[in-house]
């Protein structure tokens, strides 16, 4: 009967699921009001007149009876500055071999970003932005136009950080792991 239990618990999705620890004050209203305007919310304005627990109950950021409410898991991963407290291993690690990890492995530099998940990707495609990405720019003689290549597609890179981020399993206790080679970026999430 327990197993059978654990399995039916386990079919809500780790994000979704209540979690008795997170409480109220570790959500942050800065970053909760910094994700509700970038996605056009109504409620970026009632976040100052309205109780948080009012408008946590709008976006269905709490879970269980009246009685019991616990604030979903997805609540602490958006919007609380530390949530490594709650999840283990909520960073992102990144290694750079310059010259290749087979080639010479001792030739490195790391790079670790905490914080919530889209403190996360902002920090990570930065860090990628400025320090990995380049631009080849040829030159073709008699146009005015040249040709632009980039060592690696931006949105394509973008694309796999935020999926790397917000389709992993936080239960897992790793860290995202992102590793830069001259001939590829792997990503394990």
């Amino acid at each position: 009967v327990l197993d059978e239990l654990r399995e039916l618990a386990s079919r809500v999705p780790f994000d979704e699921r209540g979690n008795p620890d997170i409480r109220i004050e570790d959500i942050s209203i800065l970053l909760l009001r910094e994700y509700l305007v970038s996605v056009g919310s109504k409620l970026a304005n009632e976040l100052y007149t309205k109780p948080l627990e009012n408008i946590l109950e709008q976006m269905d950021l709490f879970v269980g009876p009246t009685e019991k409410r616990m604030l979903r898991n997805v609540a602490a991963m958006m919007f609380c500055e530390h949530p490594e407290k709650f999840f283990p291993y909520t960073q992102v690690e990144i290694v750079v071999f310059p010259e290749g990890k087979m080639k010479n492995p001792r030739n490195f530099t790391e790079k670790s970003f905490r914080g919530s998940v889209p403190q996360l990707v902002k920090q990570t495609m930065d860090y990628l932005r400025t320090t990995i990405l380049y631009e080849n720019v040829q030159k073709i003689t008699g146009q005015a136009e040249a040709n632009r290549f980039w060592n690696y597609p931006y949105d394509a890179l973008e694309e796999a950080v935020v999926n790397s981020l917000y389709h992993r399993d936080y239960s897992q206790r790793e860290p995202i792991e992102i590793t830069i080679e001259p001939d590829g970026i792997s990503i394990l999430n």
